[in-house]
């Protein structure tokens, strides 16, 4: 009850400033922190195991004997863990360690819906830092190769066709540094790749 009470005011005043964002003109990566809080800061599916992993067996504990209830402890034992783990990762988050959080999310997000939102969140940005745009860059190439590459053509298409889209209308946001010789080829490798699967 102790971490779950930490854990709350923290989800609050991370959610709220992100709240905040939204609201702004300037929503400066609003919906890819929000992507990011929920699904690997917080990462609500593994609190709501570790909260289960914690209580369940308070339950059934009149009723469990012996090796039973060692088991439960364990199971106990694991969520609180798990809890202490995310209450962690929101420390990190608050402090100011968002980039890590942000590269990290993209390298392994695969749902459709969620990339062209979250990119889209990403190449809005403007004056990122050189070394991250790089990153970022090199995390949506990473992830435009690998869509080219699933079997699943018609919609893969759909994505990298609005990924790309999204990245050209904000190219003009992005430093000359960063779009260095490597990006044009890619780009340029990724468009041809479309066109002949479309034929």
């Amino acid at each position: 009850m102790a971490l779950l009470t930490i854990l709350i005011p923290l989800a609050i005043a991370v959610l709220a400033d992100i709240y905040q964002k939204r609201k702004k003109e300037d929503k400066e990566y609003a919906y890819l922190d929000l992507h990011v809080i929920l699904d690997n800061v917080f990462n609500i599916k593994l609190l709501i195991v570790s909260v289960f992993f914690i209580f369940l067996p308070m339950f059934f504990w009149e009723i469990l004997i012996g090796l039973d209830r060692l088991i439960a402890v364990h199971f106990t034992f694991i969520g609180i863990i798990l809890v202490v783990d995310i209450i962690f990762k929101v420390s990190r988050w608050v402090k100011g360690n968002v980039f890590d959080f942000r590269f990290s999310y993209l390298e392994k997000l695969r749902k459709y819906n969620d990339l062209e939102i979250v990119w889209r969140s990403v190449w809005q940005v403007e004056n990122i830092n050189i070394q991250n745009e790089r990153k970022y860059f090199q995390i949506f190439s990473s992830t435009i190769n690998r869509l080219l590459n699933l079997t699943e053509k018609s919609e893969n298409l759909k994505t990298i066709s609005k990924l790309l889209n999204d990245f050209y209308n904000s190219i003009n946001k992005r430093s000359i540094a960063a779009l260095n010789e490597d990006i044009f080829p890619k780009i340029l490798d990724c468009t041809s790749s479309i066109m002949k699967c479309n034929a």
